[in-house]
């Protein structure tokens, strides 16, 4: 969702938000009067603080393992992609032509508009017609070509493999962080925060460092979430790398199950 760039000048920004708040508390509290305090609340800061880090922890790995299942189903689609190429072998011309030139153009519109338009938040639409058009086809093969009803009932299933994987691919882009839990990492990430700077500690130098060093670590992880938990946008989009595969290929007609 975040570039790296918008990334940086968050964490830059909330680390500046950081010092004047820290700032504001020791110039209106001094720390020698916050010191009678810190018996109190440094066990609730370590309550706080290990409550909220297995919070953000949990969080990381559970974007991170769908990232990675996201990435996985991508490579699927387009493993399903060059299915439907290579079903094509045993059917009659023009069939066979029409139903690889129909493949090939499926990786092509994901390459060059699905792709680009799910990094600007726009849903994939393109490559629908271009399934319904090998459902056409595969349609017209079953009412015309009787003899190759087993040819075109591969076909078809091939076809239904790859739109089940494109949905798949729908769904993942879909998919969001409901607003509750951007509230709990939020809200818990302000209460830390706080807390941090509620300290007191006459070292002035060693107390920015200890919150700054907190928020730092925070606003890192939180970065990260945002972005990983949108797999097609922002600095961590995913590389459709298997359809640049798939789609050269199909191109130079090449056999993809047996090319090196």
């Amino acid at each position: 969702m975040l570039s790296y760039l918008q990334s940086i000048l968050v964490i830059v920004a909330g680390l500046l938000v950081t010092v004047l708040a820290t700032w504001i508390v020791n110039r209106f509290w001094q720390a020698s009067d916050r010191r009678a305090y810190n018996d109190v609340m440094g066990w609730q800061f370590g309550v706080l603080g290990t409550t909220y880090a297995v919070i953000l922890g949990f969080m990381l790995s559970s974007v991170w393992t769908s990232y990675m299942n996201t990435s996985e189903d991508v490579s699927e689609e387009a493993i399903a992609n060059l299915g439907v190429f290579r079903s094509a072998e045993n059917l009659p011309k023009p069939y066979s032509d029409r139903l690889r030139g129909l493949a090939t153009d499926y990786a092509s519109v994901v390459l060059d508009r699905e792709w680009p338009a799910m990094a600007k938040e726009e849903t994939p639409k393109e490559g629908d017609s271009v399934i319904a058009s090998m459902w056409i086809l595969s349609l017209d093969m079953l009412n015309n070509l009787p003899a190759q009803s087993d040819a075109a009932s591969s076909v078809r299933a091939a076809i239904r493999l790859l739109q089940d994987k494109r949905e798949r691919r729908r769904e993942q882009y879909r998919s969001r962080l409901p607003p509750i839990m951007w509230a709990v990492l939020i809200g818990g990430a302000i209460l830390v925060i706080a807390s941090s700077c509620l300290s007191g500690n006459e070292n002035l130098r060693l107390h920015y460092f200890h919150v700054l060093s907190i928020t730092a670590l925070i606003l890192l992880m939180l970065t990260a979430i945002a972005d990983i938990a949108r797999p097609f946008e922002g600095g961590t989009s995913l590389d459709p790398a298997a359809f640049r595969d798939a789609f050269s290929r199909m191109s130079k007609a090449v056999d993809p199950l047996s090319a090196p």
